[in-house]
């Protein structure tokens, strides 16, 4: 057995392009009580006390000459779930291993200890990988991408000379984002092309780095602040301070494009084999927004999304609720233009706004968080008959999810651990069980006889009963 050490070139690429898992707040929720909650009905949460962090106050006056000073090189990025794995070699010779039932135990086609971007390391191993003869035919095709990644990178680094690639990948996004604006927002609603005119240009000067774990905040296309780590009780004063509901910007958590779901994929009245859930929003408790309303939504509970994703009428409607309130409430907080990547490679562009977000439980009309979590949320334009809100990984960061093979297809949230006794028992008949594979079903016709209007006399009774099953 032996261990290929990590290159410099490899750390320091891991350490540029590590996300930036600080943005959202710091945990204020202990499992210290054992309510739980299904998706869409289940069990009641039981009536536990909970402990409650209390938070000290800003001290605005230590921060306004703070925002002066740059934390480059004194903040140190989140601490490893686990250490980075070592390499081991596999020495085997002919015939080549060709099934994975055959590999030797242990073995791993993936390189955990070396950086997705460090494409020399990366070619190197693919080589030393094809020398072992262990399913060769994995890495005879990723030498070949890794080959044309390599290439095409040199190519996009060549249009930004002498700038690092986490920058020229932030630059990318950010001429995509400026393009969209111009395109999208003629009336410059959002107020952000100034903005992002103005950080391209600090990075393009070497004014601004991409720094992991530091954020810069940007109103009406001046810098407020030199790079600091992401707190919420800094970021609220400081937005509220320049009415960042419009023109503000948060330079720092949206390196490249996020994923999201491809399409959503509906029938009338429910979605598809998706699980849906809701969630209840409310603007930020802070500040402007005191004493807010709320507002209980349907969203997909969607793995694949990096975002919690709602729509600019939902932000209207709890914008509308608070008419009768004695102070004009406006739009929450925005934090830029978040761009995201599709499953087929397209880019969308939208803007993000900040939230806070609970579930409630409808058996005891309680929350099943002590504290609303506040959250960014992509706020997308249109709102379709079929359009889909997508819950983003806020959830499983905040609560335990369990599912049971049990062919269900239902979700279980806890917020305390879950325990396995209480959830449901799953069969060895019901694993064995094909997957269910059911097709779409309508409503019959006759259900609706209001929207009808090709029948006006009736609808025949060979039309009424429906589609056969």
């Amino acid at each position: 057995m032996a261990s290929r050490p990590e290159s410099s070139r490899a750390a320091g690429l891991r350490e540029s392009a590590r996300k930036q898992e600080s943005f959202y707040a710091d945990p204020v929720d202990e499992p210290s009580s054992r309510k739980r909650k299904q998706a869409k009905g289940g069990m009641a949460p039981k009536n536990t006390k909970t402990l409650k962090e209390e938070s000290k106050p800003l001290d605005t006056n230590w921060l306004e000459p703070d925002l002066k000073i740059s934390y480059v090189g004194r903040v140190t990025g989140p601490a490893k779930a686990e250490p980075t794995p070592q390499r081991t070699q596999y020495m085997h010779q002919d015939p080549a291993i060709t099934e994975l039932s055959k590999v030797p135990a242990g073995w791993t086609r993936h390189e955990h200890d070396l950086h997705p971007d460090d494409y020399e390391a990366q070619v190197e191993r693919c080589l030393e990988r094809l020398e072992e003869n262990i399913m060769p035919i994995y890495f005879e095709t990723r030498l070949k991408e890794l080959k044309e990644k390599w290439k095409d990178r040199d190519a996009r680094m060549d249009v930004y000379p002498k700038l690092s690639w986490p920058v020229v990948q932030r630059l990318e996004v950010l001429a995509k984002t400026l393009e969209w604006l111009v395109k999208e927002d003629e009336e410059d609603e959002y107020q952000q092309v100034d903005n992002v005119k103005a950080i391209i240009k600090a990075y393009k000067d070497k004014t601004l780095d991409w720094n992991p774990e530091l954020v810069t905040y940007w109103s009406k296309g001046a810098q407020l602040c030199q790079p600091r780590p992401f707190k919420m009780d800094e970021f609220m004063h400081i937005n509220v301070k320049y009415e960042g509901h419009t023109g503000f910007w948060v330079e720092g958590f949206n390196h490249v494009p996020e994923p999201e779901m491809l399409h959503v994929s509906a029938t009338p009245g429910r979605l598809g084999k998706l699980i849906d859930i809701d969630f209840t929003i409310r603007f930020p408790s802070e500040g402007a927004w005191m004493n807010q309303q709320e507002l209980e939504l349907d969203f997909v509970d969607d793995t694949g999304a990096g975002t919690m994703t709602v729509y600019g009428a939902d932000v209207r409607l709890l914008q509308g609720m608070h008419a009768n309130s004695v102070i004009p409430v406006s739009l929450p907080p925005v934090l830029g233009v978040v761009a995201s990547v599709m499953a087929d490679g397209t880019q969308s562009f939208a803007i993000s706004r900040m939230l806070e977000v609970n579930i409630r439980d409808s058996n005891t009309n309680s929350m099943l968080l002590d504290h609303w979590t506040a959250v960014p949320c992509v706020v997308r334009g249109g709102l379709g008959p079929y359009s889909a809100r997508l819950s983003g990984p806020w959830m499983r960061r905040r609560l335990y999810t369990y599912t049971a093979p049990d062919n269900s297809h239902r979700l279980w949230v806890h917020q305390g651990r879950p325990l396995v006794r209480d959830m449901p028992r799953a069969t060895v008949a019901q694993r064995m069980m094909p997957m269910p594979i059911n097709p779409a079903s309508y409503a019959p016709l006759a259900d609706y006889p209001h929207l009808n209007d090709i029948y006006p006399d009736g609808i025949p009774p060979e039309l009424s009963a429906g589609p056969t099953p």
